[in-house]
């Protein structure tokens, strides 16, 4: 596995390791993921020559009321809005003056993207331009990066979701780290074959004002309702409110998609997924996407249990989730869900018993 401490941009960024929080740097090699949001003790000073305005006060704490159960479709949940922590940036960082050529919108300012980066100062709530300083820490949430004219020509502006808190750092498109290529208009042009998508279904940092958006290739088509593949304005297969309708197929776009309400699918199948791409479950096994997989990655692929009891992995599945190691070979199965009679998830195990449902 690559050492996170090779990982700095070409044009003179700090190493990986030191964008986040000294306790969490080792567990990235072993986890690549599970480290603390916590933000670093020592900071840069901020910039002199940078102002930034107060900030409104942050957002009221939800309660932790436990979430709620639909009476329409027991298998949907409804879940009361996560718990902000005081720390997490109140205010839009997107939305400054100016070109995005070279530069980093900060809040109301924007950074020389040669010189600088955009943090979340915590002492004094709001964003600020901050030296590169190789060697030292700063918090969770911080962009080195607004799109690719900010990188060195052999790197985009990727989103980097190896910590809980979204961060957007250069580095080459092709390394694992970088799970989506961030874009806005005006910036650098998306790789061919993809656009500049803003419709707001990634979670981009504290762009609430809706300017950036991630380089798409045109969206699979999941396999939905009759087998059949949905059509390529509705491209998302969405579970019914009620369990005796069949899923429909929505846009990307669309609010039921958007708010989470119920399981959606961006692929129910491996062969929805163009090639290179591979169709796998989400964090929280509600909704199913096609990405780059990696072997020691956190979601389960989608596979077709053939029926209600888990199946024997073939040896392609057994080569590609557990290579030569003996337990997992011994182990691996296609567990079957409950939403479509085709769609399960490869696995050693089902990490709790809800995920079959």
């Amino acid at each position: 596995m690559t050492n996170v401490a090779e990982l700095g941009s070409s044009k003179g960024r700090r190493p990986l390791n030191t964008y986040v929080p000294e306790r969490c740097a080792a567990l990235l090699v072993l986890l690549a993921g599970a480290c603390s949001p916590m933000v670093g003790e020592e900071r840069p000073r901020l910039s002199q020559s940078v102002i930034q305005p107060e900030l409104k006060a942050p957002l009221p704490v939800a309660d932790g009321s436990p979430p709620t159960q639909s009476s329409e479709n027991p298998g949907i949940s409804r879940e009361p809005p996560a718990v902000r922590d005081p720390r997490d940036p109140t205010g839009p960082r997107t939305g400054a003056p100016g070109s995005t050529k070279g530069t980093i919108s900060c809040g109301t300012a924007r950074c020389d993207a040669s010189t600088h980066d955009c943090d979340w100062d915590v002492d004094n709530r709001q964003w600020a331009c901050v030296p590169q300083q190789k060697g030292v820490q700063i918090g969770p949430h911080f962009a080195n990066c607004d799109d690719a004219s900010d990188c060195a020509a052999s790197e985009a502006c990727c989103l980097n979701t190896f910590q809980p808190a979204s961060t957007h750092l250069c580095m080459p498109r092709a390394h694992e780290f970088c799970r989506m290529e961030v874009c806005q208009e005006g910036g650098a042009p998306c790789p061919r074959g993809t656009t500049c998508d803003r419709s707001r279904s990634v979670d981009l940092l504290n762009d609430e004002n809706g300017i950036e958006g991630v380089c798409r290739a045109p969206a699979s088509r999941a396999t939905c309702a009759n087998k059949e593949r949905c059509p390529q304005e509705k491209p998302v297969c969405v579970m019914a409110r009620k369990s005796n309708e069949p899923p429909t197929c929505e846009a990307e776009t669309s609010e039921l998609v958007l708010s989470f309400r119920a399981p959606a699918f961006g692929c129910t199948r491996q062969g929805d997924c163009k090639a290179g791409e591979s169709c796998m479950f989400g964090a929280r096994s509600q909704s199913a996407f096609c990405g780059k997989w990696k072997r020691d990655s956190f979601n389960a692929l989608v596979c077709d249990p053939g029926g209600t009891v888990p199946r024997l992995p073939t040896e392609t599945e057994l080569k590609s989730v557990c290579a030569a190691d003996a337990d997992c070979r011994k182990r691996l199965r296609c567990w079957p869900r409950v939403e479509l009679p085709w769609l399960g998830a490869l696995d050693v195990t089902p990490r709790e018993p809800s995920d079959l449902h």
